[in-house]
């Protein structure tokens, strides 16, 4: 029998080799990048449904879970654990009769990518969705629980099978509920060379290490925080990754007037967990509504339609577990805590940070240091140069510098019009450079005005382009001043003219070049000598 086995297990193998079936067994793993793009889909759809199913699978990944199990987790086992959500499990596959030592499950928050954040997901959920504990304790209440997820999965999957395949080269036949819990297994195993210990990603997902377990391989509430917080998707290479979940500072109202807007019936056991929800919602929701569909019922929940709730957002917060702003390099500023009726007390302390996140931070914290000093060097010699009048950038040398060009500007003007005046008798209106300005008559343009556009006079606005004209026209236009709009006869054009114009040079040229063939015409064809216009063409 073991020599049959081992010559059928080799025909599969070369079948599948060869192209006869699937060479991987059971579901694909779901990737990082897939996991978000369906939360992404999930935010675009418009129905209750997706919001329910969206907070189901945030659970299931983040607590690297069976589906069975998050089924399983009731209103009161959760609890609220420093700076996480704590949850609980009393019946594991692994531990059939509950006799193994029951530590939480840390869940962290991810403002920085609000499209895959637990405490969004969860707080959207609770808002939309009467969950009070009282007929049924169960955070996801109903039968059939696994088989609703398992619709709702295989629906979004199919509604953009051809964007999933596009994107991720993946049949979504191969995707299944099971899939969210080897995705997130391995996306933490494997995601980065400094990921979290192997023992404490066995322990949280529940794979039996054997006899040792209970005695060498023991649970460590900063393994599995390390764990948490890597497979929430905050960046592991950041020193962003000891990010603090968004708080609250009351200037508004209190923390209990927030928590019953945003989560009507919440049951006191997760009165503190409700209060990070919130804040996370408040703290990334404009970003959210960016992906979220117009009909969202989460934008028509008793918060959004509220009077406060830019006041509630201006109350929302988020800081990192040091003295120094990361994104800035300037001390971190608390909202101001002046006349503020009730103010919950923030978190200091970010929990499961790896060594390697504090270099990160004292190496930002450097390079900060550094920015912010050429910054304030800058400043100071800048300072210095304008006190000694070097270079003539203070505001006393820029205010005589004005003057003197306007003071020129005047004389200029001045004198243009002393010119138009001697050669029409007339006086002068002093208009400035720039704007329109009557057309001297030594220019010959016919009482046309010059504009000043591109560093020179010319003959037309910069806005004039060339009319659609007949034959007749044209020789009006060319030999006649256009009075309406104050340009002069087109006989007076030249190709700098018209340089804004499309082809206006050759235009030019050919109106010119016609214009003489129709005057040596005419005066072949008269007896006598008329009187045209006069032209440097006739």
């Amino acid at each position: 029998m073991n020599v049959l086995f081992k010559g059928f297990k080799r025909k599969v193998s070369e079948e599948l080799q060869q192209g006869g079936g699937r060479i991987q067994t059971g579901k694909s793993p779901m990737t990082y990048g897939l996991y978000r793009k369906i939360n992404l889909y999930y935010l675009k759809e418009k129905t209750f449904e997706s919001i329910w199913a969206r907070a189901f699978l945030t659970l299931t990944w983040n607590l690297m879970c069976r589906a069975t199990n998050t089924c399983s987790v009731h209103l009161h086992h959760m609890e609220w654990c420093d700076d996480s959500l704590g949850v609980f499990f009393a019946h594991a596959k692994n531990d059939q009769c509950g006799e193994k030592k029951r530590d939480p499950r840390h869940i962290y928050a991810n403002s920085i990518d609000p499209v895959v954040c637990p405490f969004i997901a969860m707080g959207a959920y609770l808002s939309t969705h009467n969950i009070t504990g009282l007929k049924d304790s169960h955070l996801f209440p109903g039968t059939n629980q696994y088989f609703r997820f398992s619709k709702c999965l295989s629906e979004i999957m199919k509604k953009y099978e051809v964007e999933i395949k596009k994107d991720f080269g993946i049949d979504v036949k191969n995707i299944g509920v099971h899939s969210i819990r080897k995705g997130a297994s391995s996306y933490v195993s494997g995601g980065s060379t400094c990921a979290p210990p192997q023992v404490a990603t066995n322990l949280r997902a529940g794979w039996s290490m054997g006899g040792v377990q209970d005695t060498y391989l023991r649970y460590e509430a900063a393994g599995d925080q390390y764990v948490g917080r890597v497979v929430s998707g905050l960046p592991i290479s950041s020193p962003k990754f000891a990010v603090l979940p968004p708080q609250l500072d009351c200037s508004v109202g209190t923390a209990d007037e927030i928590v019953q807007l945003f989560f009507p019936g919440l049951p006191t056991s997760l009165y503190c967990a409700g209060k990070y929800f919130a804040a996370s919602i408040l703290y990334s929701f404009d970003k959210l509504k960016q992906y979220m569909h117009p009909s969202n019922p989460l934008l028509s929940a008793i918060f959004c339609t509220s009077s406060k709730l830019e006041d509630f957002q201006r109350c929302s917060y988020q800081k990192y577990a040091w003295a120094c702003d990361l994104e800035n390099g300037l001390p971190s500023q608390e909202p101001a805590l002046a006349s503020i009726p009730e103010r919950v007390p923030p978190i200091t302390k970010a929990m499961g940070i790896p060594s390697h996140v504090l270099l990160l931070a004292d190496m930002q914290r450097v390079i900060n240091s550094q920015q912010s000093l050429i910054t304030k060097i800058q400043k100071a010699i800048k300072d210095e140069f304008d006190q000694r009048e070097v270079g003539h950038s203070s505001l006393v040398i820029q205010e005589e510098m004005k003057n003197l060009i306007g003071q020129f500007e005047n004389k200029v003007i001045n004198e243009i019009n002393q010119l138009k005046s001697a050669y029409s008798g007339g006086s002068g209106n002093g208009s400035p450079i720039g704007n329109i300005i009557p057309e001297l008559q030594s220019g010959g343009c016919d009482g046309g005005r010059w504009y000043y556009w591109g560093e020179k006079f010319r003959r037309v606005p910069i806005e004039w382009s060339m009319p659609q004209m007949t034959l007749r026209g044209a020789f009006h236009r060319y030999f006649l001043l256009d009075a309406k709009n104050e340009i002069c006869a087109m006989r007076h054009f030249h190709a700098c003219d018209v340089a804004n114009i499309k082809n206006g040079k050759r235009i030019i040229s050919s109106l010119h070049h016609l214009m003489k063939f129709m005057v040596n015409e005419l005066k072949k064809k008269t007896s006598s000598m008329i009187t045209l216009p006069k032209s440097n063409l006739i």
